[in-house]
């Protein structure tokens, strides 16, 4: 009996989608503080988690 594929698949490190995300969350989050913090509140732990 053949299993099925998963739901998931983990893109490679060197994706298109990996490269937008990762680039600009590390500008994003190291200026959170003085732009954002004021007005948002503290940047939640669950960020960094999920991106």
């Amino acid at each position: 009996m053949a299993v099925a594929d998963p739901l998931y698949h983990p893109r490679p490190p060197d994706s298109p989608l990996r490269k937008l995300l990762d680039d600009p969350y590390e500008a994003f989050r190291s200026h959170y503080p003085a732009v954002f913090e004021s007005r948002e509140g503290f940047l939640r732990p669950v960020v960094d988690e999920v991106v």
